[in-house]
């Protein structure tokens, strides 16, 4: 999960792609967002090996931040430096590094078939550089046969890992293992992290790690985790605060709050379009790792794949300015990443406009056709969808005088606005409920990646105040998640009747967590954890609910 609110705000401004939906009907409901489910049976039934799943991150659950070599990350610095989530930082979180034994338990009495988790890049690599780096000029240090000199790998963040991997298997959960989910180690931050493209072999070392320590067990895995989002919101706003305190600004969480209010969405993405290449490049160079390593048999068979943020933004109306804005929208969110992996090309027209704007790849256009042609060519074994909401797009002009009967979340987009109009009661922490969305978004990879099965890697809300709130029987009443996921399963059953090849739905997420840029203050979870008394455990009511969906491997209908 990730920010959410406040992300969407920049990571919409920064994302987009080809289906302009949102007047994509299909008899659907545009005025509750419900999805009308074409059948007339009691119950929606799944198939028989349809993977019910839970989903999850290191930083925001694991704690024990300094514990067994755990090295320093970019998290670590900005949150114990008061940069961001108001004084609250993950030092703690979930403490899953000592308690997952517990929350395994749990996931396995709600009878959870999978469960997606992150590796700590810096519990393996705590520098995060797997081989050794001449450190005055950045390049690795070559032995006499001209191979790179590796480091050891930290070998307490391995036995963790083989823990988890190992108790999860014994409860009958599949593990599904994410290599990077926006933990960056601090001294590979200090090297230029993916902006420097050294980070994508240095990513492949550290993926060929963990493949060869856990991929006896893992059969199933993420590469990286949302690339717009983290390349353009999370390293596009430290990109542009770091301009700022070169300045003599001080960074602080009212210079963090200026900045996402008044930078224009086009300077995050400009800035990081290097980043978000050589993301991409690493994920595709990880794809060939893998299979090159299945086909020695060194690890056992598997899949992998790339988790990603997958928004289909709806227009406002049938205006041709608005269904013009809301196509650049989506291109600019969704085509921008997934193109490269599909078709070996960037969309042309979210490029040329960043390009004339002076943003532009940091390399030559042989080494940029040379670079998408093996991220085609890698490919991805499945797509992961991570959905909670969408915008609505309309074309503008001044954000400051344009008229909406809503909450503007952004600024321009090539002279975008996106918005929200559902009623305030239908609206989560972040972003109001859409299970229509969630259908068109599965559709838009479905006409993507024709053949890929799709994995549901992140779905969620919160929605705090009494949905969130721990009663004195120690007790959760959150019948509005129950309502969110009840909707979005549905939705999703319906994209599955239409042709969508989905394989499983995760739910963000098992427990409530350290929620990036709110800290605690937006609980996402399904077990309520009390942070003020021992960090103990209580499941929610949708926990019983999901019990029940995966029991009856469906939900009722209606």
């Amino acid at each position: 999960m990730k920010w959410r609110t406040i992300g969407i705000k920049i990571c919409a401004a920064l994302l987009p792609m080809t289906l302009v939906m949102g007047c994509a009907n299909n008899n659907r409901s545009s005025e509750s967002n419900d999805v009308k489910v074409f059948s007339t049976a009691s119950q929606l039934k799944f198939p028989s090996n349809f993977q019910w799943g839970t989903a999850s991150s290191a930083y925001q659950t694991e704690g024990a931040w300094d514990q067994d070599g755990r090295g320093y990350t970019i998290w670590d610095e900005l949150t114990q430096k008061d940069f961001l989530a108001q004084g609250q930082t993950g030092n703690v979180a979930d403490d899953t590094y000592d308690l997952y034994d517990q929350d395994v338990k749990l996931m396995a009495a709600a009878g959870i078939k999978a469960y997606r988790f992150s590796i700590a890049w810096a519990r393996i690599y705590p520098t995060g550089f797997p081989f050794e780096i001449n450190t005055t000029t950045g390049q690795p240090v070559y032995d006499a046969s001209g191979n790179v000199i590796p480091v050891a790998p930290n070998m307490a963040g391995i036995m963790y890992y083989n823990s988890l991997i190992n108790d999860l298997i014994a409860n009958g959960i599949q593990p599904i293992a994410t290599l990077y989910h926006w933990d960056m180690p601090i001294d590979l931050y200090g090297a230029g992290a993916f902006n420097n493209r050294l980070a994508v072999q240095m990513f492949g070392a550290y993926a060929q790690t963990v493949f060869l320590a856990f991929g006896d067990r893992v059969t199933q895995w993420i590469t990286l985790n949302e690339p717009n989002p983290y390349a353009t919101y999370v390293e596009g706003l430290l990109t542009v605060l770091s301009k700022e305190a070169a300045e003599g600004k001080t960074l602080n969480q009212e210079l963090v709050d200026a900045t996402i209010k008044d930078t224009p969405a086009e300077e995050y993405i400009g800035l990081q379009m290097t980043f978000l290449h050589n993301y991409l490049l690493s994920h595709a160079t990880a794809v060939q790792i893998y299979h090159q390593l299945e086909a020695a048999k060194k690890i056992a068979p598997g899949k992998i794949g790339i988790a990603a943020e997958v928004i289909v933004a709806k227009s406002a109306s049938s205006s041709e300015a608005d269904i013009a804005a809301t196509k650049l929208w989506n291109e600019a969110a969704n085509d921008l990443i997934f193109l490269p992996i599909a078709q070996g090309v960037y969309p042309q027209d979210v490029i040329s406009r960043l390009q004339a704007l002076g943003y532009n790849f940091s390399i030559g256009q042989q080494q940029l056709q040379d670079d998408l042609a093996f991220m085609k060519q890698q490919g991805t074994d499945f797509i992961g969808v991570n959905y909670y909401t969408r915008p609505t797009i309309t074309a503008m002009q001044n954000k400051n005088t344009f008229p909406i009967n809503g909450n503007l979340y952004s600024g321009p987009l090539f002279s975008t606005a996106y918005y929200y109009t559902t009623p305030q009661d239908r609206e989560s922490a972040n972003g109001p409920y859409d299970p229509q969305g969630f259908y068109d978004s599965l559709m838009y990879i479905k006409s993507v990646f024709p053949d890929t099965p799709i994995l549901v890697t992140e779905n969620g809300a919160s929605y705090g105040g009494t949905d969130d709130a721990l009663t004195d029987t120690k007790q959760v009443h959150d019948t509005m998640r129950i309502r969110f996921l009840d909707g979005h399963v549905k939705a999703l059953w319906q994209a599955m009747h239409d042709g969508a090849n989905v394989t499983g739905y995760t739910v963000w997420s098992p427990l409530d967590n350290f929620e990036w840029f709110s800290g605690y203050k937006k609980r996402f979870g399904m077990i309520y954890v009390d942070y003020e008394n021992g960090l103990q455990r209580y499941p929610k009511d949708s926990y019983y609910w999901y019990k029940n969906v995966i029991s009856n491997n469906g939900v009722s209908n209606p």
